[in-house]
């Protein structure tokens, strides 16, 4: 049985869809094997995250989301808690 993803992971999802240009159906979204997901896309992704989930990323933190969805979708998961 497939569990559907949540709400913030679908629409995590989307915006990596939207912003890097992946096929919907991409299984692992990382930068060791995305290489639609390089230095310039990781600005609009910032800027697409901070705009869908209404949050504020810090420059300290934009490096640490460079490289795994996984990463990405535990940091914007607490900031939306947080706000």
């Amino acid at each position: 049985m497939t569990m559907e993803p949540s709400s913030t992971e679908g629409r995590l999802r989307r915006v990596f869809e939207r912003t890097i240009g992946l096929d919907s159906g991409v299984k692992t979204i990382a930068t060791t094997v995305t290489p639609e997901w390089d230095s310039l896309s990781h600005i609009k992704l910032i800027i697409a995250l901070e705009v869908e989930f209404e949050i504020s990323i810090s420059p300290r933190d934009i490096l640490k989301l460079y490289g795994d969805f996984d990463v990405v979708l535990d940091y914007v998961n607490a900031a939306v808690e947080e706000s």
